[in-house]
């Protein structure tokens, strides 16, 4: 049978009662950083961190440029398996081919179909 102190089981039963010195933020505050949020979230602007300098966006060519130098990293990790290696190197893999796909140039015949689109609407 377990036996518990008195002070014990009041420490536990108040123990959130205090509100917690750290992080301690009203309704209104939660709210508010929540709406502020998602309206940067929906921007497509450069975003701004937390230390007030801007961040640009890394572009496909230079997100593949990383994506391999990450690459070559895990491969000197004696940590790193195998497996954890193809699964990134497929999606290093599927990025290229989009990258292909989005530089791609269009013939003619697509280009006059997305006018002939765009002026029927």
């Amino acid at each position: 049978m377990i036996v518990a102190k008195k002070q014990e089981i009041t420490e536990y039963l108040c123990a959130d009662s205090d509100p917690p010195a750290i992080n301690h933020m009203s309704d209104d505050k939660i709210i508010s950083s929540v709406l502020n949020s998602e309206i940067n979230d929906h921007s497509d602007s450069e975003t701004d961190s937390d230390d007030g300098v801007t961040e640009k966006r890394i572009t496909m060519e230079e997100g593949i440029n990383l994506g391999y130098q990450y690459l070559k990293f895990l491969e000197s990790q004696k940590c790193v398996t195998e497996q954890e290696l193809m699964t990134i190197s497929r999606l290093q893999q599927k990025l290229s081919k989009e990258k292909a796909n989005v530089l791609k140039q269009a013939t003619i015949e697509q280009m006059f179909k997305k006018a002939n689109l765009a002026n029927l609407q």
